[in-house]
């Protein structure tokens, strides 16, 4: 949108991009998992995906989310999509895993690692990082 914007000079490709951001902001899940999820319902809520993406907190979507509304803010030019950066990065930092990564999941409420284990064709939502697919981040 911001490649569109500066092409064609049409203030409809920076609308659209503030709309995504306002969306973005919207996603944002509460205070204490300021994050964002993988996938959402209508109602807003984590929701199930592919059979290995459960309704949680991600740390990989927070982390690209981060760096959307980043450029978002440049591209604007407003403060409003940079408000939500710091409890993200507050909440990623608490939730570093003792190896210094993230995990791609963290339950909703209790904030603890969530995996999916594979079995054959199977996957099992654990708290184990064990036997992780290896098609997946």
């Amino acid at each position: 949108m911001t490649q569109a914007s500066d092409i064609y000079k049409s203030d409809r490709y920076l609308q659209a991009l503030k709309n995504l951001g306002d969306f973005l902001i919207l996603a944002q899940m509460p205070t204490p998992q300021r994050g964002w999820a993988q996938h959402y319902n209508h109602q807003m809520q984590p929701t199930w995906a592919r059979k290995f993406e459960p309704p949680a907190i991600s740390g990989d979507e927070t982390q690209e989310t981060i760096e959307t509304l980043l450029l978002i803010a440049v591209a604007t030019n407003k403060r409003k999509y940079l408000e939500p950066i710091l409890e993200a990065i507050q909440w990623l930092t608490e939730s570093t895993l003792s190896d210094g990564k993230l995990a791609r999941y963290y339950e909703l409420r209790t904030n603890r690692s969530l995996f999916m284990n594979r079995s054959g064709k199977n996957y099992l939502l654990t708290y184990s990082d064990k036997n992780l697919p290896d098609h997946y981040g």
